[in-house]
């Protein structure tokens, strides 16, 4: 999806043939960035709205051989004082953000459904991932760093990263 036309959604199949999802997101006016929860039910958005810049879940409506056709109708789940710039399911109920507020980039811990928790982070953040079971999220900076919270700070475990990604499942063969 272009982030300026979010009803230019598409997925792919296996085979990577296109598939438009009617609609796109409804009432939203640019995309930030989008994630697929876990299971494939839900899709997780960081929107620009009428209202504001906001968090939302879409439920994902499937045709009987389990194509996506298109997205329900937005909840929100947070509303965010600045832009929006990476959104992750951290696990199955759990999102994770990357935002700007004034004072900076802030990190969001958001139950779906629930309470927020939000964490300060390094000033260069672009990406968040879930993480393993020592660590719920995984960060990475401009420059390349990967953060690692330990504690109550965030650490860095590795540089020259050029992707962040979490693999679910396993392949086919």
């Amino acid at each position: 999806m272009p982030g300026d036309d979010p009803a230019a959604l598409v997925a792919y199949t296996q085979d990577y043939e296109p598939i438009e999802i009617a609609g796109g997101i409804p009432d939203a006016e640019r995309v930030f960035s989008m994630q697929v929860s876990p299971d494939g039910t839900r899709l997780a958005a960081l929107v620009a709205t009428a209202q504001g810049n906001r968090a939302v879940v879409l439920p994902i409506i499937r045709a009987s051989d389990g194509t996506p056709d298109e997205l329900g109708e937005p909840v929100s789940v947070t509303q965010l004082t600045g832009g929006g710039i990476d959104i992750a399911w951290l696990d199955s109920a759990t999102l994770g953000i990357v935002a700007e507020d004034e004072a900076g980039i802030v990190i969001v811990q958001q139950r779906v459904g629930g309470p927020a928790t939000y964490l300060s982070s390094e000033s260069s953040i672009v990406a968040i991932a879930a993480g393993s079971q020592s660590t719920i999220a995984r960060l990475l900076s401009e420059n390349g760093t990967l953060f690692i919270r330990r504690g109550s700070t965030w650490q860095p475990a590795a540089t020259g990263i050029d992707v962040l990604a979490t693999q679910l499942g396993a392949p086919r063969s």
